[in-house]
């Protein structure tokens, strides 16, 4: 059910023209992520992977799924994943955050649930 409510969600969005303001975008996200935990790989945010904390959490490991905190990720750059602040902070996305939204679903969607044909482009 909670698959098909959060894909309800963003059907109903786009075909309600939400796209403008960002709500569709943010619906199909949400199910991206939801898709994810459903199937067994969920994003653990937590706490940091490293120490347990439970603040400034500003990244994600792209192996593990498990958030990182802002200390924690400096020496590591560009090998995490940006965290997107709006799921920590449950505020509206802003264009920036909804496409760290979609890089990071994307990346775990890739890596768990598509499997291309090796010959795929």
């Amino acid at each position: 059910p909670l698959l098909h409510q959060a894909l309800q969600h963003a059907v109903t969005q786009i075909a309600a023209g939400q796209g403008a303001n960002g709500q569709a975008a943010r619906a199909v996200a949400d199910y991206e992520r939801t898709l994810l935990e459903v199937v067994g790989y969920g994003l653990d945010l937590s706490g940091c992977a490293v120490t347990g904390q439970v603040d400034d959490l500003t990244h994600i490991s792209p192996n593990s799924g498990r958030a990182v905190s802002r200390a924690e990720a400096a020496p590591y750059g560009e090998k995490l994943l940006p965290m997107p602040q709006h799921w920590m902070t449950g505020e509206a996305p802003t264009p920036a955050q909804l496409a760290e939204s979609f890089r990071v679903t994307g990346h775990f969607l890739k890596q768990h649930i598509y499997v291309l044909p090796r010959d795929f482009p």
